[in-house]
């Protein structure tokens, strides 16, 4: 099975540095192997369901330990 995924964590801050809740919820799912796309509204990723949804499980704690005020993740099948 084949999975995309998108994460968004709140509060967004436009310009300066990038706050940890988001440099975190980046890191945790690039530590496991999949390439990122993350941008100022979020990070997506796509690959094998066997890897992706045991670090997507970690996604929201990641976010909201450091300070995030929300985290939200949306999963979608994507196999043809």
């Amino acid at each position: 099975m084949r999975l995309a995924a998108e994460s968004t964590t709140e509060p967004f801050a436009g310009g300066g540095d990038t706050p940890a809740h988001a440099t975190g919820t980046l890191r945790v799912v690039e530590d496991a192997g999949p390439r990122c796309d993350s941008g100022p509204s979020g990070t997506s990723t796509t690959g094998r369901g066997d890897t992706l949804l045991p670090v997507l499980e970690r996604v929201p704690a990641t976010a909201l330990t450091p300070g995030a005020t929300g985290s939200s993740l949306q999963v979608q099948h994507v196999d043809g």
